[in-house]
């Protein structure tokens, strides 16, 4: 019997969960995968169905997708979201995290005591493998020995808890009052951890909440509870993190309150272990960095880092390479500059502490904001060449979402077209839902085809919206006469692209610059499997022509071991460190076909800006021209024309020219 993937049970859980059809591209937005990929899945999924007769999929061309699930059935339905392969990949995690250090597991023994095929167990593990990566945790099968998981204490409690919040619907669930774990959430924890009990820290995170008059939001809670869990889980298995300097100097710059050592003492009581140093240290950290201590000395070390030179020269070069790239001026808006300004000295500490916080709103940022994430993260080069560390995509989406405000409050108007079938009362409705949908949207005209043919010669308009089919260049949008939901996501999305190209082409245009491209550097038409081959053919070209040191390689992957850089559009902009840069330079390599990049992420345009940090203002000017030519290339959808380019200047050219 197939089983679902769990890629394949959240797209039919969103396909249950909505009343109708749901578009294809709305599918794509929610799960964050291509149009090929979803229609490979729901194939898959048909094919499925059928087999166990327990419903079918309906599509409708220009619609969408619906599910029709046969009433007696509902119950084979629930076993088939809820398979014994859940309870196969817990006991797998469970074994390779929480098991007696002096026994080691290997493929073969997990398939006799699972009852598995090989191939079973072994598309577990490549699957976890592949999760693990992203947090610089390798999985390693050991010939004649066994399957060995090394990586720093740290990361491997920032997997697991990744892994967990995966596993149950994160983040779209709430626990009850009194409770942190819904019941949903509550059976996948013991599934995951087995016998754990977790009550009593659930009650201890709640009380610090209202001892310290704090009100955490449900994932910062969630983030809280699970770090305390994770702490007692691998102590009980003595495996114990390594405390960096920096957090060991922040967390004893005042002595410790009672309440937090009645934390420790509740801790050590219940579950009946003693806490080592570090582990308090651990500990203090996220009920720190969280406010749920007393005196909180995390604010402090914001504060003083605010106050530093350093900080300010960090933020005028962010500014001016944001301003330099959308064209829009954060610093204006006062009370959005400091809360930026906090957000961004507390984002360093947190990086430089090696504290990795979630942010549920990801990859709607990623979705919905596209071009403001890209240029965010144009910035990332500068927290490593200011502090020395590597931002990641959840903080990187948290200070987007402050770019965001600022655009919305920037004065673009979206001219519009209502193109209706006919003129009726349900026109009046369609008007209303489209104009609350987004602040820039200005209704100018509502018209039939027949009149929309003969004034589209006069046509002022950024976008149509029609409720019937029209073949045009202009940017449209098909919808219902009465929106659903997948029609105001839709509807919100394009907007968004089409403000993007407005403010990446506004009046200060795109800015001229010298070529920072070499045509030896441009590699067209590559085939390669993975990212470390392509990457290794670059940074030795690099090398060999003098741009770069030797372990300047090394200072890639280990960015890509912390962090994906895939942006999305198929693109991806590894970059390694700058003091192994020589001289300036932007690297292209166009694939034959997609290559993994990340878990779920696909490539076939790789960018590598080699930027020397030898002065400030090449810097500035390097990401500036370069972030913002991309993301024009991307909005407008002429990066696919560069994998038909067949010469290295057309590319240069072509990239210059946009």
């Amino acid at each position: 019997m197939h089983m679902l993937s769990r890629r394949q049970k959240d797209i039919l859980q969103q396909l249950e969960h909505t009343d109708g059809y749901i578009s294809i591209r709305t599918l794509c937005k929610i799960c964050s995968l291509s149009e090929k990929t979803i229609l490979s899945e729901l194939t898959i999924i048909e094919t499925i169905l059928q087999e166990q007769e327990i419903g079918i999929l309906i599509r409708k061309r220009g619609i969408g997708v619906s599910l029709e699930l046969r009433k007696d059935k509902r119950r084979q339905y629930e076993k088939l979201l809820h398979t014994r392969q859940d309870q196969e990949e817990a006991f797998i995690v469970r074994s390779l995290f929480f098991h007696n250090a002096d026994h080691v597991w290997s493929e073969k023994h997990f398939c006799e005591v699972l009852h598995a095929g090989r191939h079973v167990v072994h598309g577990y593990l490549r699957e976890l493998s592949e999760f693990c990566r992203n947090y610089s945790i390798e999985i390693r099968n050991r010939q004649k020995y066994g399957i060995v998981v090394s990586g720093d204490e740290f990361h491997i409690r920032d997997c697991i808890i990744a892994l967990f919040m995966e596993r149950s619907d994160y983040p779209f669930v709430k626990g009850t009052v009194g409770q942190i774990l819904d019941e949903q959430q509550s059976k996948q924890f013991h599934e995951l951890f087995q016998g754990f009990l977790f009550h009593p820290l659930e009650t201890c995170v709640l009380q610090l909440e209202k001892d310290c008059h704090v009100y955490l939001d449900h994932i910062s809670r969630l983030n809280v509870f699970l770090h305390l869990c994770m702490c007692i889980l691998r102590v009980q298995q003595n495996a114990l993190v390594d405390m960096r300097q920096e957090q060991l100097e922040m967390l004893h710059k005042k002595q410790r309150s009672n309440r937090l050592l009645k934390v420790f003492e509740t801790i050590e009581d219940v579950y009946h272990i003693h806490l080592p140093e570090q582990e308090k240290c651990y500990i203090q950290l996220y009920l720190d960095i969280y406010g749920l201590v007393d005196e909180s000395m995390f604010d402090v070390v914001r504060e003083d880092l605010e106050h530093t030179e350093h900080f300010h020269s960090f933020v005028d070069q962010f500014l001016d390479i944001l301003n330099g790239i959308l064209s829009i001026s954060i610093d204006r808006e006062e009370e959005l500059m400091e809360g930026l300004l906090t957000h961004l000295a507390g984002t360093i500490i947190r990086l430089k502490n090696g504290v990795r916080i979630h942010n549920p709103l990801l990859h709607e940022v990623r979705n919905s904001f596209s071009s403001i994430y890209q240029a965010t993260w144009a910035t990332s080069i500068l927290f490593d060449q200011y502090y020395r560390v590597t931002i990641t995509e959840d903080e990187i989406a948290y200070i987007a979402l402050y770019l965001g405000v600022v655009r919305e409050k920037t004065d673009y108007d979206l001219h519009v077209c209502l193109l209706v079938k006919r003129y009726d009362n349900v026109i009046r409705i369609l008007r209303e839902q489209v104009q609350k949908l987004h602040h820039a949207i200005r209704i100018d005209d509502i018209m039939t085809l027949q009149e929309y043919q003969s004034r589209k010669q006069h046509r002022r308009w950024d976008l149509v919206i029609a409720t019937i089919d029209l073949p045009d260049d202009l940017p449209q949008i098909h919808v219902n006469e009465i929106l659903k939901e997948e029609d105001c996501l839709y509807i919100r999305s394009i907007v968004n692209h089409v403000l993007d190209k407005k403010i990446l082409h506004s009046e200060n245009g795109l800015p001229h610059a010298e070529s920072m491209f070499d045509e030896n550097l441009i590699f067209l038409e590559q085939s390669v499997e993975n990212k470390e081959e392509l990457l290794k053919q670059i940074c030795d070209k690099l090398l060999k022509n003098g741009y770069v040191k030797e372990p300047f390689f090394s200072s890639v992957m280990q960015r890509e071991r912390e962090i994906s850089t895939e942006i999305g559009s198929g693109v991806a902009i590894p970059h390694g460190n700058a003091q192994y840069v020589n001289d300036t330079v932007i690297v292209y390599a166009g694939l034959q076909k997609t290559i993994p990049w990340g878990r779920d992420e696909y490539v076939q345009h790789v960018f590598l800006p080699v930027i020397s940090a030898s002065n400030k203002n090449e810097v500035e000017r390097s990401i500036k021209n370069f972030y913002r030519r991309l993301i024009a290339l991307i909005e407008h959808g002429e990066i696919r024309r560069l994998l038909d380019m067949r010469d290295a200047s057309e590319v240069i050219a072509h990239f210059e020219d946009i």
